[in-house]
């Protein structure tokens, strides 16, 4: 399940370990309500263990967004897990352009 609420002044989405393709649409959503809110978003990926490229898509869409609205896009505790992913796909570099807080 994917949590979405506020924290410190800050919209904070919650990521579960399994981001599967079955969960490309509710990350879509959690990430736009997040943007909603009018806050920097917080991404926490700590538990993250396997995501689907369609995941991958929508939380760089979901940054490209955030960063279009002028705030700042947050990934809190990355797993090895999402690193990976993004490296094994080229997309590290588009990883990095984001605020990684460990």
């Amino acid at each position: 399940m994917i949590i979405c609420d506020e924290d410190g002044g800050r919209a904070r989405v919650v990521l579960p370990g399994a981001l599967d393709t079955a969960v490309a649409a509710p990350l879509k959503e959690a990430l736009m309500a997040a943007l909603e809110r009018g806050l920097p978003v917080v991404v926490d990926a700590s538990d993250v263990s396997r995501l689907s490229t369609a995941c991958i898509q929508v939380l760089i869409a979901g940054g490209r967004a955030v960063a279009d609205a002028g705030r700042q896009f947050i990934v809190v505790r990355p797993s090895e897990a999402l690193v990976a992913a993004f490296d094994d796909m080229g997309l590290f570099p588009v990883m990095m352009k984001w605020k990684i807080e460990t």
